[in-house]
């Protein structure tokens, strides 16, 4: 160490975050401008993601979005495990508000255990007008690289996706017919 010279050095890094984003829209002469300002909550500063957007409009109505995470549903398994794995990006569930009255709501639903050491939806729920959700869309199989292999609409039909191009791109829909009876057609890979 006597041929060195050591200091310490210290880089303060701050978290940077849009908290307001004002947008101005003028007539076509230039004039009359109106304003939209929607501002960003981060209710949860250990994990630095985005709980809200509140954004007032020019009818003077206040409209909300919502979002949860994994690490906002303690006590469910699979969020827990999610969280633990620091996989914690994903919406959860999506609500938008106009004026406090719910006018939409989503919920992804994950697989439990994970598929190929990857949490995957398993189901999607969908409201509308605070009604009760309901399912629209159940993914069934997914293959080794986590491509949705076959899904079941809300019309209650089965379709199923076969992959090419090294598993890479969708070449085929085919609806009325599950994964394995379609597989069993096709002669080696696509």
């Amino acid at each position: 160490l006597e041929c060195f010279d050591m200091m310490r050095y210290e880089f303060p890094s701050y978290w940077i975050y849009n908290d307001v984003s004002k947008e101005y829209v003028y007539d076509q002469n230039g004039q009359n401008p109106v304003l939209t300002q929607t501002t960003s909550i981060y209710d949860n500063v250990t994990y630095q993601q985005l709980s809200r957007t509140e954004l007032l409009n020019s009818k003077g109505e206040l409209l909300k979005n919502e979002f949860k995470y994994p690490n906002d549903f303690p006590g469910v398994t699979v969020y827990d495990e999610m969280t633990v794995k620091n996989i914690i990006a994903p919406v959860i569930t999506a609500k938008s508000l106009n004026s406090g009255v719910e006018v939409s709501f989503a919920r992804s639903n994950y697989t439990q255990p994970p598929v190929n050491n990857n949490y995957l939806i398993s189901t999607i729920e969908k409201s509308e007008a605070g009604n009760t959700p309901e399912l629209i869309g159940e993914i069934l199989t997914y293959d080794a690289n986590s491509n949705i292999c076959e899904y079941r609409g809300k019309d209650g039909v089965t379709n199923c996706i076969i992959w090419g191009y090294n598993y890479m791109y969708p070449v085929a829909k085919i609806t009325g017919a599950n994964y394995a009876s379609v597989t069993a057609l096709i002669p080696g890979d696509v």
